[in-house]
């Protein structure tokens, strides 16, 4: 980039791209239609909105820091930090992981998902 500039750049990788993008490397639809599946979302049952107290200020604090959006706006993703207040992380402990576990069974349709740089997460909360 240094020798022939960021425009010059991006141009070339244009032409390249227009050179292989109909090409022998083009994935048949049947291939893509596999991959998508991969990556479907589960069938998960509707359920209900807005039915949890923010009037409770230390619930909305946990709320606003602890949650994320989901694709389906029914559901949030929750991220459950294991490392000590004050502390550096680490590994978690057995006793943490089984606790995990018991909420990702209950509320998480049994799934964790640890993210890099990041504690365990539930994919999906539900209520019971």
């Amino acid at each position: 980039m240094h020798e022939t500039g960021l425009d010059e750049l991006k141009a070339a990788i244009e032409r390249e791209f227009e050179a292989l993008k109909d090409g022998e490397l083009t994935l048949p639809d049947g291939d893509i239609d596999a991959i998508r599946s991969y990556f479907a979302l589960p069938q998960l049952p509707a359920r209900e909105r807005d039915r949890f107290d923010t009037a409770d200020a230390g619930y909305l604090a946990w709320l606003t820091r602890n949650t994320a959006a989901h694709k389906r706006d029914d559901y949030a993703m929750v991220t459950i930090s294991l490392k000590p207040i004050g502390g550096i992380p680490g590994d978690a402990t057995d006793a943490q992981m089984e606790t995990v576990a018991d909420i990702a069974e209950r509320y998480g349709f049994d799934e964790i998902l640890r993210q890099p740089r990041a504690e365990p997460c539930s994919a999906a909360c539900r209520p019971r």
